[in-house]
């Protein structure tokens, strides 16, 4: 306590100095917390005097003026006339401590709502993507069908209460950085700093928020169980199968014809994050022939097979990938599931009037087999209860009903081995729009001219008769053909519309909307001498790595010209190329290597050894595939290899007894020539992990086994130098049969019987008779006497050139 308190103390005359009892501790004020919170943006104070100094000075005064006065009143007790600074030492009234409550917990519940949607918008963030997360929507009895609608509006909704708190603190922080004072550095600068962190926080929430909203929607998060699912093609065009209702689950008794779509990209998905696929091949009927060969299994959707044959069908699929540690080709093999045809029925209708059918449905096949019952759609997807009583068993059904609406009908096959009672085939009445003219209208661009498109019109029903067509195109030009070809003006959206008239004097208009997309450009690697430029970044490398495509690109012949020295292997490397429209993506690659049209390959790397010595013209063809809609160009490109000449001109010719195995291969090049020198040896590498053989220009060799043999021939001059060429050399194997003869058809106790194998079919090594008897042979033609009657079956067992063995039974009868 100070000197003027202790004065002011002891002056009992002045009631306003009188203290307090009983002295109460201060409460802090709410408003405090503010004030401690918006330090450090308050202006640079000015210094003042403390109070204790205040009080010193005006007490000193008061002092020398009190001298100045007469001795009478300073005997007297003066207080100067400046009260010291007072505290409120009263307690904080109620309500202020309801304000303080009440702030607080708007304060604590908007930290914890922001901090919740900020969590919740990263976890809708990491579900979109990672699409095999969203099984946790399904555990949540969601359907799969919405996911994608239900994390759209979730991120939406997130996102956008995101984008409103940071706009909200973008503005305050701006507009306190322009209306605070210069005076005021220190608050202006931290305010323009958080103001412009704000505004980029804010672009980029914006900018994410559109991005997540665009891989949402090129997503599929139906299948999130990596299963390979397998639609009926037939039921994808009707709307009432939509939703996943036209995925077929069971194929034990399926009835044809019937084309199924096969989707793998979940299972390629799931694979491609354990192994890199290169490409992928299906063999749908089992005939060692790959029916369909594709490059990316996660983004082709076409995979469609056409099943018309009564039997069982075993799928094989098989992954190409190449192992990054031996840098070869292998295949991954994976299973598709077994279809069984058991029966044919045939679908047929007539006109009954107008837009009114009659439908037949031939089960003639089916009869022979089992009980059928037949299902007529009384509501939308709803069949009546008890089966359509004027099927009678025969050969075929008529409903009694005619049909102008899409209309399902159900047929059930009656067996007790069936695990349930469901629609083994569903077939669909269109209605006579959706029949005739419902998406049958075909365009087909020009390859070189994209402005120009044939059109035509290929009706479904085939017993439509169709008397006039009128083609009206959005230029006002008409055309009264049934194909018309149309030459547009510009890149863009344009409606054709077809006006038909059909011979029972009905018409129809069907109106279609085409878009004429502009050509797409190859992307070209950057360089000064624009002359100098390839035509797109595709990569042609030798072994070395060393590129031998730079600088070969012709403008003039549309095409690039390499001269190499042959034999030569090249690696082509087509996955670097790319267009300018950053909207399309490469999907597939195709190589043609003999200038027949017939693609060979399709692969994005490949390598091609050339042999001989001629010009190879080889065609790359690119498509591409638009990630924003659905459009697929393709473009292509021409590659000429073409082999210097050398001082060795190797002439091979070769010709074979027999394209099977065993044969006799001829060899003949002495049609071989040289430029100075003479030939002095002919060596030979016929490719049987054998010692090389040096003889003549002609040469005959025999091979045992099919096999695809690489024969390397090498000439050697008289000064020490060589050179070599290689040729494929393809054996194909016979087919192996075994055949038993006896001499007699039917055998007598203790009298001989002659065998032999005559008929069978390859080169034998081992025999093995089984007389059934206990008794065996391993000669060629044996004989035997049978001591009892009975009917023996006989068994032979051969052993092939090749290690194979095969077997054949025969049965004999002995009296």
């Amino acid at each position: 306590m100070g000197y003027l308190d202790e004065i002011t103390k002891q002056n009992p005359q002045n009631p306003n100095n009188t203290p307090l009892q009983n002295p109460q501790p201060q409460q802090v004020p709410w408003w405090l917390l503010w004030e401690i919170l918006k330090a450090p943006f308050a202006p640079d104070s000015l210094p003042q005097p403390s109070s204790t100094e205040q009080s010193g000075q005006i007490f000193a005064a008061a002092e020398e003026q009190s001298r100045s006065a007469s001795p009478s009143s300073w005997a007297a007790w003066w207080v100067p006339p400046v009260q010291p600074p007072q505290q409120n030492l009263q307690a904080p009234q109620q309500p202020e401590k309801k304000k303080k409550s009440n702030a607080d917990f708007w304060r604590i519940f908007g930290s914890i709502w922001l901090a919740w949607v900020v969590l919740f918008s990263a976890f809708i963030a990491y579900v979109v993507f990672n699409p095999d997360q969203a099984q946790f929507f399904i555990s949540l009895w969601i359907n799969p069908q919405d996911i994608k609608n239900l994390l759209g509006k979730l991120v939406d909704y997130s996102f956008w209460l995101l984008t409103a708190v940071m706009s909200i603190i973008s503005l305050i922080f701006l507009f306190t950085a322009f209306a605070t004072k210069k005076e005021y550095s220190k608050k202006k600068t931290i305010a323009t700093i958080i103001s412009i962190f704000s505004i980029i926080v804010l672009f980029w929430v914006i900018s994410f928020w559109a991005w997540l909203v665009t891989i949402i929607w090129a997503t599929d998060y139906v299948n999130t169980r990596w299963n390979i699912i397998v639609r009926d093609v037939d039921l994808m065009k009707s709307e009432k199968f939509k939703d996943g209702l036209d995925e077929v689950t069971t194929f034990d008794n399926v009835i044809w014809p019937v084309t199924l779509q096969y989707d793998l990209s979940a299972n390629a998905r799931i694979i491609s994050k354990a192994i890199e696929i290169t490409s992928y091949a299906i063999d749908f009927d089992w005939d060692w022939t790959e029916d369909k060969v594709w490059v990316n299994p996660e983004k082709d959707t076409d995979i469609i097979f056409t099943f018309d044959k009564k039997k069982s069908y075993v799928p094989k699929w098989k992954y190409v990938w190449n192992d990054k540690v031996t840098w070869k080709e292998k295949e991954y093999d994976m299973e598709l599931p077994v279809i069984t045809i058991i029966g044919l029925a045939i679908q047929s209708e007539i006109d009954d009037r107008q837009w009114w059918k009659r439908v037949t449905i031939d089960v003639s096949d089916l009869k022979k087999l089992w009980r059928m019952d037949f299902y007529l759609e009384e509501q939308s997807w709803l069949f009546s209860d008890a089966p359509d009583k004027s099927y009678n068993w025969s050969d075929k059904y008529s409903p009694q009903r005619t049909f102008k609406n899409e209309s399902l009908i159900c047929l059930l096959v009656k067996n007790n081995q069936k695990s349930s009672e469901s629609c083994d085939k569903v077939f669909i009445v269109w209605a006579e729009w959706q029949n005739d003219f419902w998406w049958e209208i075909l365009s087909e661009k020009d390859p070189l001219s994209p402005l120009i498109v044939n059109f035509s019109f290929q009706p479904k029903n085939k017993d439509t008769s169709i008397a006039s067509y009128l083609w009206t195109f959005d230029d006002n030009t008409q055309e009264e053909k049934d194909t018309v070809e149309h030459s547009f003006l510009d890149y863009w959206k344009h409606s054709i519309k077809l006006e038909l008239k059909l011979a029972n004097g009905t018409t129809s208009t069907i109106y279609q909307d085409i878009n004429i997309q502009k050509p797409l450009d190859l992307s070209k690697p950057s360089s000064d001498n624009p002359y100098e430029n390839n035509n797109s970044l595709l990569r042609i490398t030798d072994k070395s790595g060393k590129s031998v495509i730079e600088g070969t690109y012709k403008r003039d012949l549309s095409m690039y010209h390499l001269k190499v020295w042959i034999p030569l292997s090249l690696d082509f490397d087509a996955s670097y190329v790319k267009v300018d429209e950053r909207t399309y993506d490469l999907s597939k690659v195709e190589w043609d290597f003999n200038e027949d049209w017939k693609f060979e390959k399709s692969w994005e790397k490949i390598t091609y050894s050339f042999l001989e010595n001629k010009k190879y013209t080889i065609l790359a063809k690119y498509t591409f595939v638009s990630k924003l809609r659905k459009d697929t160009q393709s473009m292509e490109e021409k590659i000429v290899v073409e082999a210097d000449k050398k001082d060795i001109d190797v002439q091979l010719s070769t010709t074979q007894d027999s394209d099977y195995a065993p044969t006799v291969v001829h060899f003949d090049w002495s049609a071989s020539q040289v430029k100075e020198w003479i030939i002095t040896k002919f060596t030979y590498d016929f490719w049987e992990w054998k010692a090389t053989v040096d003889g003549d220009a002609k040469q005959d060799y025999k091979y045992r086994f099919p096999w695809e043999y690489i024969v390397e021939f090498t000439v050697t001059k008289d000064d020490w130098t060589k050179q070599s060429i290689k040729k494929k050399v393809i054996l194909k194997e016979k087919s192996k049969d075994v055949i038993i003869n006896t001499s007699v058809s039917s055998g007598i106790v203790w009298k001989k019987i002659d065998f032999d194998s005559a008929g069978s079919i390859w080169q034998i090594d081992t025999y093995n008779w089984d007389f059934w008897d206990w008794s065996r042979s391993s000669e060629p033609t044996p004989s035997h006497e049978y001591a009892e009657a009975w009917s023996y079956q006989i068994k032979l067992t051969l052993t092939f050139a090749d290690w194979v063995i095969k077997y054949w039974t025969k049965n004999l009868t002995v009296k």
